[in-house]
């Protein structure tokens, strides 16, 4: 082996251990989550996830069953409570149906009280939402602390995107 082929043998035996170094696999059990206009989508395994799956998911990391607890709690409180309670306040202070159907006036500071209600719960849907981002969090970065990052297994893959490496732990 000459000097130039050496060289490119050193080379290619470096590149190949900086991109194995800093590759980090895909882990299939982690939990995804989408944001769109309607809402936050959650997913596992391409399948979308609801709250109560979720809880049996988060059973297994008892830190994040614990800030999923709290945040499904929250999230009861300011939905059940809150919303639909200012709202049927407020609705039925401007819908009393015989004022309002005949003439009348609508009671205002009911309305008002009703719509103040709502807008107290509008901020702890937000809390809600973040307490739910962070059990996902903390459940996504127990799955890469429990997983080991002894390589197992490499072989070459060929597939219609193109040729690559695959690397099992």
């Amino acid at each position: 082996m000459n000097n130039y082929q050496l060289k490119h043998f050193i080379a290619i035996i470096i590149f190949l251990f900086v991109c194995f170094y800093t590759a980090s696999a895909q882990s299939t059990d982690s939990i995804r989550v989408e944001t769109s206009f309607s809402g936050i989508k959650y997913y596992k395994n391409n399948q979308k996830l609801y709250y109560q799956d979720l809880g049996e998911i988060f059973k297994s990391n008892p830190l994040a069953y614990k800030q999923y607890r709290k945040a499904i709690r929250s999230f009861n409180t300011s939905a059940l409570v809150l919303a639909l309670g200012g709202g049927f306040i407020a609705g039925g202070a401007v819908m009393s149906y015989e004022p309002v159907l005949y003439g009348g006036k609508p009671d205002w500071t009911m309305a008002l009280v009703g719509v103040g209600i709502v807008g107290v719960s509008i901020p702890m849907f937000a809390v809600t939402k973040h307490k739910i981002l962070k059990s996902i969090t903390t459940y996504n970065n127990g799955l890469s602390i429990q997983s080991s990052s002894e390589i197992s297994d490499i072989n070459i893959h060929v597939n219609e995107k193109g040729i690559g490496f695959v690397v099992c732990f």
